[in-house]
């Protein structure tokens, strides 16, 4: 039988950063490696991939909680706020070609991501933020399934 691995992410590094007004943002990079324990020769791609939608997703609404997957293996990024999100419900982005990666999709994503929540595009607002934590259940996701996926 194979190794025996925990399928927890982990922590390749951690930096604190200064967001929006006062407030301290700790950016976390987790990998998700492969659950039978097999290497993943995508997991530098990944993390790169990762990284850089995470930078155009802060630079463009900054302040909020993003985490972002990127998964070569299947041709896929997504992203989400997991607080808000839960850990299941994401903006994911389909790749045929690793091309197929404009900035003008993950901006337009995450802020459609952020209207659904009745959250500023502008940047992190704590009530806002508040509200939309204590609606987290009335999200108008409704349509997700049957939009086609970019």
């Amino acid at each position: 039988m194979g190794r025996h691995v925990i399928d927890v992410p982990q922590l390749v590094r951690a930096e604190r950063q200064e967001r929006v007004g006062e407030r301290v943002m700790e950016n976390r990079v987790l990998y998700q490696p492969p659950i039978d324990g097999t290497l993943d020769p995508h997991r530098e791609f990944d993390l790169f991939v990762a990284r850089r939608i995470k930078e155009i997703l802060d630079h463009h609404y900054p302040g909020y909680p993003w985490k972002v997957i990127s998964n070569a293996q299947q041709g896929i990024v997504y992203f989400n706020i997991p607080v808000l999100m839960g850990d299941t419900l994401h903006w994911l982005i389909r790749l045929a070609q690793w091309d197929n990666l404009d900035p003008k999709k993950i901006i337009d994503g995450g802020g459609e991501l952020l209207e659904r929540m009745r959250l500023p595009r502008r940047g992190f607002e704590v009530m806002s933020f508040l509200e939309a934590r204590a609606k987290r259940e009335k999200f108008d996701f409704a349509d997700v399934g049957r939009r086609r996926a970019v």
